[in-house]
């Protein structure tokens, strides 16, 4: 069965948002997932604030989030996100802070995937990979 949301999604409709302050990353995120098959709708924020907005506004499904920003760091931008319920992404956070220092934070919602700096896209991608074919499964 062919709905607006498969078809939708093996477009360039799956929306991902990336919420990183260091540039080379967000080029370097730029560069690969841009070049993906199936096209990814890729956004980019530079911190906790923008990230926030561009969520609200692009309801993405996926997001992937530094946890250690200026200004609204990683930590509070996710707590805003997952207690609004229009904002149906999945979150992966990239970070070089190891477990004990992110319990110290508050620590993360189990839901949270948590991937080590340096990222390997591969894994990234694996991740993107797998939230599509499960919305693609829920609107079948």
């Amino acid at each position: 069965r062919d709905t607006v949301v498969t078809r939708a999604l093996r477009a360039a409709e799956f929306r991902m948002l990336v919420v990183e302050d260091d540039a080379r990353l967000r080029r370097l995120f730029e560069r690969e997932v841009l070049r993906w098959d199936p096209p990814v709708r890729l956004e980019l924020a530079k911190d906790g604030f923008e990230g926030l907005l561009k969520a609200g506004a692009q309801h993405p499904h996926l997001i992937v989030a530094d946890l250690q920003m200026p200004g609204m760091d990683g930590f509070r931008m996710l707590e805003a996100i997952r207690s609004d319920p229009s904002i149906a992404a999945e979150i992966v956070v990239v970070t070089a802070l190891d477990p004990d220092a992110i319990a110290e934070r508050g620590g993360l919602a189990p839901a949270i995937t948590v991937l080590r700096k340096p990222v390997r896209m591969a894994q990234v991608r694996a991740l993107v990979e797998q939230r599509r074919e499960r919305l693609l499964r829920a609107s079948a």
